[in-house]
């Protein structure tokens, strides 16, 4: 029976998450006729001996400071139809059904190369994270070799189909490493900005290099030089302007904004002009707009911003070519928990345009065992302006709805924690304590409701049902004191 599927791995030293990423592929295993090859490019710390008790085969590969050529190296040992690639801080995530369906059927033989999604998280206790899409499943018969010292991708001779599977995950913690302080994170970062410095002085001008030196420079004290280098290349229309201009103008736009550089607005108008369909620009730089828009008073754009990109994210999340887009970088601003900062900040602008309706709208239906303290606060100051513009509108639910679900503890305990201390540093609606901050809306509901009790006999339906509520226990200290 011909091998269906090769895993190839590159390591070193990588014994942290060797194991698990080695354990996570035993079920696909099970159902595939498949092999892992694995290349060794000098480990000392016991991850060899961790691969041979895993992988079909194990070799030596020395290392040369370039990542394509391992990886090639280790294609070239692949023995099966197409080769799964993965890192070793990388798992597969546990529904397969997608892979093997794809392996086993016909509709494999019509693609060179298919996008997987991965999961890249930001927190060790894997709680916050964003999804990306690269490709990760190459056909060997395609013949494809791996380009570039670092940040390798894989090329192809010939016209290249590809696809894109939507369930297939492999998670991704490398970013907390690098980015925890911890020696073996920095030592990582920087190789690869040693890398990356090596291939710029072969050439300079590259801008997919220039590109991934912005992306990982930010410790670098030339990252806004080289930033500048880039925007300039893309403004003349240099190389692969088409390609890398949206998310180096996008890289750009938010960099200005972090460190209030003069030519945000410039960038950002040039990201507009050049680029307006792409998704780096409606996501990406429609988020700083939207929240730049809104802080220089400028409520008509923060608004039109914000929409921008709330369909744009629609738009993203069902466009298979949109992910082909952007699968040369990731898009930073593409989640949920960016989605609530970019609707509290509509709702504000609503309210500043006479527009409290849709105002209320914005702030209606989020996911409180989601956020953190941070977007707390912004919502009750949301809230709290709401109140102000529009007598009329009723809060109290959204106050409730919000004081419930923050009690969760999802993802965590500690993150539950941060949420209610943010929110009764504002508010507080739940003891009855006597310094305790009870506002205006809440007093004013309990009265309506004790005014509709006084009007109905004790056992009466409604009003039996009414006092064992929920929501009547929520305030029955009110009502009843």
């Amino acid at each position: 029976m011909p091998m269906e599927l090769s895993v190839a791995i590159i390591f070193k030293n990588e014994i942290r998450c060797l194991q698990r990423c080695l354990e996570s592929l035993q079920p696909l295993r099970e159902r595939i006729f498949c092999e892992i090859v694995m290349a060794d490019t000098g480990s000392t710390d016991g991850s060899r001996k961790v691969a041979e008790r895993y992988a079909d085969v194990v070799f030596d590969f020395p290392w040369i400071n370039d990542f394509a050529a391992a990886r090639n190296a280790v294609l070239d040992r692949c023995s099966g139809a197409w080769a799964l690639i993965l890192d070793c801080d990388e798992w597969l995530d546990d529904d397969i059904d997608e892979l093997v369906t794809f392996l086993k059927g016909s509709r494999k033989d019509k693609f060179d190369e298919v996008m997987l999604t991965i999961r890249n998280y930001s927190t060790s206790d894997l709680s916050e994270y964003g999804d990306s899409k690269l490709y990760r499943l190459l056909n060997l018969t395609s013949e494809p070799r791996y380009v570039g010292a670092i940040h390798e991708t894989p090329e192809f001779p010939n016209r290249v189909r590809d696809a894109e599977f939507d369930h297939t995950i492999l998670h991704h913690d490398g970013y907390v490493m690098l980015n925890d302080g911890s020696a073996e994170g920095d030592a990582k970062r920087k190789r690869n900005i040693s890398l990356l410095r090596t291939e710029l002085g072969k050439k300079p001008d590259d801008l997919r290099r220039l590109m991934q030196f912005v992306e990982s420079g930010d410790q670098e004290p030339d990252q806004l030089e080289k930033l500048r280098q880039a925007v300039s290349l893309v403004e003349r229309k240099t190389g692969e302007w088409k390609r890398y201009g949206p998310p180096l103008l996008s890289y750009a736009v938010q960099l200005a904004y972090k460190n209030a550089l003069p030519e945000l607005e410039t960038w950002a108008d040039e990201a507009l002009a050049m680029f307006p369909s792409s998704y780096f620009t409606r996501i990406d730089v429609a988020y700083i707009l939207a929240a730049y828009s809104f802080e220089q008073k400028r409520f008509d754009e923060a608004a039109r911003h914000g929409e921008n990109y709330l369909q744009a994210r629609r738009d993203y999340a069902r466009d298979n070519k949109g992910h082909i887009e952007t699968a040369v970088s990731i898009l930073q601003r593409d989640d949920d928990d960016n989605g609530r900062d970019v609707s509290a900040v509509l709702a504000r602008s609503y309210l500043r345009l006479d527009q409290s309706e849709k105002a209320h709208t914005m702030l209606t239906g989020w996911a409180w065992e989601e956020t953190d303290g941070r977007q707390v606060k912004n919502f009750l100051v949301a809230l709290q302006e709401l109140k102000a513009s529009a007598d009329d509108i009723d809060i109290f639910p959204l106050l409730l709805d919000c004081q419930e679900r923050i009690q969760k503890p999802f993802p965590s305990a500690a993150r539950a924690r941060e949420r209610v201390a943010a929110f009764n540093e504002l508010c507080t609606i739940r003891d009855n304590e006597p310094n305790q901050k009870v506002p205006p809306e809440l007093l004013q509901l309990a009265a309506k409701v004790k005014a509709i009790l006084a009007k109905l006999p004790p056992d009466d339906l409604m009003a039996v049902e009414l006092r064992n509520s929920e929501a009547y226990q929520k305030i029955a200290w009110l009502i009843e004191e």
